[in-house]
């Protein structure tokens, strides 16, 4: 019977190294899956080329994002197409996503209708927007579009985006 007890001890050592093992292999391929990084803000490194669900650290995007202030007045609302909470907390004025915009008329009349003046456009990686019904609006043709409405007054390139800053004319 003494003889059995160091077997189990054995087995159940072997058993908890492979069941370590295996939890560190699924965390790391769900890690880097697109599912997680919908669900995610945080910043994690990855082992391979970049695609459009890594998160790429980024410290000049922050201090793009506090320069908008010296461009825009105190406590005006910024009109934000991604990276809202980090534009918020660097640049300190309030921000808001226009979730319900689908075109560039209705992105007009929204910033109209509530006295919105300033339109902040991070283009991270290509993309100008993280909503998926105003991505169509910020490709590179809809911010030439948006010459008829807006005058571009900042243009703050960073490591890895560029931060357009935009004011509404009239």
């Amino acid at each position: 019977m003494t003889t059995i007890i160091p077997k189990l001890k054995k087995t159940e050592s072997w058993l908890a190294c492979i069941a370590a093992i295996a939890m560190v292999i699924v965390g790391v391929i769900f890690l880097h899956t697109p599912y997680f990084h919908a669900y995610s803000n945080t910043q994690l490194p990855f082992f391979g080329p970049f695609n459009s669900t890594t998160n790429v650290y980024d410290d000049s995007f922050a201090e793009a994002a506090s320069n908008i202030s010296n461009f825009v007045p105190r406590n005006e609302t910024l009109i934000v197409t991604a990276s809202a909470a980090v534009i918020k907390y660097f640049s300190g004025h309030p921000t808001k996503i226009p979730w319900k915009v689908k075109s560039y008329p209705s992105l007009v009349e929204y910033m109209s209708k509530n006295n919105f003046t300033y339109l902040i456009v991070p283009k991270i990686r290509g993309t100008g927007s993280s909503v998926e019904t105003l991505k169509p609006l910020f490709t590179t043709h809809g911010l030439q579009d948006l010459k008829k409405d807006f005058q571009k007054i900042g243009d703050f390139k960073t490591k890895y985006s560029r931060i357009f800053l935009y004011k509404k004319i009239g």
